[in-house]
């Protein structure tokens, strides 16, 4: 049987003890013999007659059912006890902060080795980054010996300038990266491929821009050489006066060209930026007026607010030195699908991340 007892009547859950009350009429000698006039039956077995009342529950009790009434709630206040204790204890174990204070610990020790770890990462690469661009930086003059000083006599002097400086300014923040060799409009890093052979629907693309002289020019420019303008076929810069349209220059040649990107891979296109050197392989200084000494630097920047490639001559610089800008939102960069987790080039045709092929596919 369940007793419910109000605040009223425990004040405290120990102190609860139901004490009988004497009906009208009773005797304090005659104990629990209740008078005719109450008519009151115990509220247990209905039968005999109630000779108390509780004064918690209002019921009235036989003398034998008042025991069993009586350890019925003495039970219950024990209960009410034990739940007061537990509660107690409850109280006590949450405002413990020593559980607290343990995983405090092991997350700080945690965190040490983490951060360790990671500093230990950033010096492998850091060391790893300064060879790196020394054995690119010993790359980019053994391929000026090989492809432009051996080639020049008396102009060689001042190319060499102009692409050393050319070259110092890009190894500071690229890697020279290696050109396929069946493809001339396609480069490759250890886990990057760079891709411009659909850049434009077709080669050559025409562009025109001032000169030093101050005089406007007609530009050719192919990635792959054949301009269809100057002879040589391995001219990837052809210029033209626009007042002369007889007199052509060779503004820059395929097979001399270097690249210069993220050498490791490029998930993020944002700001992403890379560049092509184009040299030419002239060497006779009594035609610095026709085929003489060039080179033309390509500049691509990646720019998501240009959904077309988006090409700019910007003219020429002094010792003949010629600068075009490439700018779009898919200009061959490498790229991710972050969908497919295809990893390869964004196709400037169709705005599509093309897989690989990398360099070690290349070489196999």
């Amino acid at each position: 049987m369940s007793v419910k007892i109000s605040a009223l009547m425990v004040k405290n859950c120990e102190d609860y003890i139901p004490q009988p009350t004497l009906l009208e009429g009773d005797s304090p000698a005659i104990e629990n013999m209740p008078t005719i006039s109450t008519k009151k039956i115990c509220v247990k077995c209905e039968t005999n007659p109630g000779i108390v009342t509780c004064d918690g529950c209002h019921q009235s009790f036989c003398e034998h059912h008042l025991s069993e009434h009586r350890e019925e709630v003495l039970k219950e206040v024990d209960r009410i006890n034990d739940d007061c204790e537990r509660l107690r204890q409850s109280l006590v174990q949450e405002n413990d902060p020593t559980p607290l204070l343990s995983a405090i610990d092991v997350w700080e020790q945690e965190s040490i080795k983490k951060i360790q770890l990671s500093a230990e990462n950033a010096r492998k690469e850091v060391h790893q980054l300064t060879k790196r661009t020394m054995n690119d930086l010993n790359e980019v003059i053994d391929k000026i010996t090989a492809n432009t000083l051996l080639t020049m006599s008396q102009t060689s002097i001042i190319l060499s300038c102009v692409l050393i400086s050319i070259f110092l300014t890009n190894l500071c923040w690229a890697s020279l990266l290696l050109v396929d060799r069946k493809n001339p409009c396609r480069a490759y890093g250890n886990a990057s491929v760079y891709d411009i052979t659909n850049l434009v629907k077709t080669w050559p693309v025409t562009l025109k821009g001032t000169g030093f002289d101050g005089r406007e020019y007609i530009y050719w420019w192919s990635c792959a050489g054949k301009t269809r303008q100057c002879e040589d076929t391995d001219t990837a810069i052809c210029q033209q006066r626009i007042d002369e349209p007889v007199l052509r220059f060779n503004a820059g040649n395929v097979s001399p060209q270097l690249w210069f990107g993220l050498f490791n891979g490029a998930v993020v296109q944002n700001n992403l930026t890379w560049d092509i050197i184009y040299p030419n392989l002239q060497s006779d200084p009594s035609l610095i007026d026709g085929t003489g000494i060039r080179v033309t630097v390509v500049h691509f920047i990646v720019d998501p607010n240009i959904e077309k490639p988006l090409l700019t001559m910007n003219g020429e610089n002094k010792y003949t030195e010629y600068s075009i800008t490439v700018r779009g939102k898919c200009i061959g960069q490498p790229a991710i699908n972050r969908t497919s987790f295809i990893q390869g080039y964004c196709d400037p045709q169709t705005g599509q991340i093309v897989p690989g092929p990398y360099m070690n596919d290349i070489n196999a």
